[in-house]
């Protein structure tokens, strides 16, 4: 999440603005350490709210994070 703050942040060019002010393009990070420790964060967590993982529990979907309400078109 620290890193999509920062692209939020960083994200100035009126080009790259929705007509709120925020990032108008989405971006996902999925995660895992050497520990098996694992996320998914997403800057709009709207178009999608899961994704996939599979250990030694088989497989299924966890919830995907999301940093910012709504579309990054609005």
């Amino acid at each position: 999440m620290a890193v999509l703050e920062r692209v939020r942040g960083n994200t100035v060019e009126s080009r790259l603005l929705n007509s709120r002010g925020l990032p108008a393009f989405d971006l996902r990070f999925f995660i895992l350490n050497k520990a098996g420790d694992y996320a998914g964060v997403a800057m709009y967590g709207a178009a999608e709210s899961a994704f996939a993982v599979c250990d030694e529990n088989g497989a299924r979907e966890e919830p995907l994070e999301g940093l910012l309400e709504g579309s990054p078109r609005d």
